[in-house]
C-alpha cells in the first residue's frame, strides 16, 4: 500500500510541472496582449506559498520561472537564475513581505537587478495544485508592479492545466 501511495505521488510530479509551465505560458500571454504592460524588462521576484502546504513548492518556482523565460515575447525576464548575486538585497526585502499587497516606491530596493528591470511580477500559489492520474492543475495569483511608481500595471489568477491526451494522441 505504501509503496502504491509513493509511486502515484511520484508520478504526479511531470503532470504538476507541465501545468506550472502551462500558467507561466498564460501569464506572458496575457500580460503581451494587455496595452497597459508598457514595459519590456520584467524581475520575478518571488512566488509565495500562500497558505497551503506544497511540498513541492521549490520545484514550483523553478519551473514557474523557466516558463516564463521561454515564452515567446518581447519582455525580457531577469531571473534569478541569470543573476544570482544580484538579489541579495531584492531577496531580503521580499522575504520579509508577509502580504500579496501594493509596495511603496520609497522602500522598494535600489539594487542588483532593479537597477535593470523596468517592473517586477509577484506571484502566489492559491491553495494546493491539484494533481490526479494524468492531470493536474495549478492556481497563480500574480501582479506586475513599475518599480519607479509601484503602479499596478498588471494583475491576473492564471490557472495552468494538464491533462495528458493519452496514447492516441503520439
Amino acid at each position: 500500500c505504501f509503496l502504491m501511495s509513493a509511486l502515484a505521488a511520484a508520478a504526479g510530479a511531470p503532470e504538476l510541472s507541465y501545468a506550472v509551465e502551462d500558467a507561466a505560458f498564460q501569464t506572458v500571454m496575457q500580460m503581451a496582449s494587455d496595452a497597459r504592460v508598457n514595459v519590456k524588462r520584467i524581475a520575478f521576484v518571488k512566488l509565495m506559498k500562500g497558505g497551503a502546504d506544497i511540498p513541492e513548492f521549490s520545484e514550483i518556482a523553478t519551473v514557474f520561472e523557466n516558463g516564463l523565460v521561454q515564452a515567446p515575447t518581447e519582455f525580457q525576464f531577469l531571473t534569478h537564475q541569470d543573476h544570482a548575486g544580484e538579489w541579495t538585497e531584492v531577496d531580503r526585502f521580499f522575504d520579509a513581505a508577509t502580504d500579496f499587497g501594493d509596495y511603496d516606491p520609497k522602500t522598494l530596493p535600489r539594487v542588483g537587478v532593479f537597477k535593470m528591470a523596468d517592473a517586477f511580477l509577484i506571484g502566489q500559489v492559491l491553495g494546493a495544485p491539484s494533481v490526479a492520474a494524468n492531470k493536474s492543475s495549478v492556481r497563480i495569483s500574480l501582479r506586475l508592479i513599475r518599480i519607479d511608481t509601484a503602479e499596478r500595471l498588471w494583475a491576473g489568477t492564471m490557472e495552468g492545466v494538464y491533462d495528458d491526451p493519452g496514447p492516441d494522441y503520439q
